[in-house]
């Protein structure tokens, strides 16, 4: 299922919209295989790219220009690959994403408006610990705003 908002929302909110789509995504495929009725192999690709979307996050920024979030989802072993874009403020900025399913990145010296790519994998079997932080070189106490792009 794709999904689009410009809603206001933060980090975390994203997240758990994101890992709920996987989420759903999971239960509809049990529920075809318990009834014998699995997709044929020319259409799991494209089933696969209908778990997409993107989000406006809106997250502050501390007093040493600091954002950081570390949560835990359930993601069923699938791999998420991310494309961020800080808008604002306008300042250079430093970030590191990690997974403790594996994946992730590290960035410095990010300009605004310029599109940054990741991917984090999730555990099978357990929750997986996302963290995310993040530091603007000159911004302090304000608000910073991303779009976060997803497919699954």
């Amino acid at each position: 299922m794709s999904l689009m908002t410009t809603e206001k929302t933060g980090f975390n909110e994203v997240l758990e919209l994101i890992f709920e789509k996987i989420r759903e995504d999971i239960k509809s495929n049990l529920a075809a295989a318990e009834a014998g009725v699995l997709p044929d192999s020319s259409g799991i690709q494209e089933q696969l790219e209908l778990v997409s979307g993107g989000f406006d996050v809106y997250e502050q920024l501390d007093g040493n220009g600091n954002y950081h979030f570390e949560g835990s989802k359930y993601g069923a072993g699938q791999s998420v690959n991310l494309t961020v874009t800080i808008f604002s403020p306008d300042d250079t900025f430093s970030a590191k994403l990690s997974s403790s399913g594996g994946g992730g990145g590290e960035w410095s010296n990010v300009s605004i408006n310029r599109p940054q790519s990741a991917s984090i994998k999730t555990n099978l079997f357990s929750t997986t610990n996302i963290k995310l932080d993040v530091h603007a070189s000159n911004t302090r106490n304000a608000g910073f705003h991303a779009r976060v792009e997803y497919k699954v």
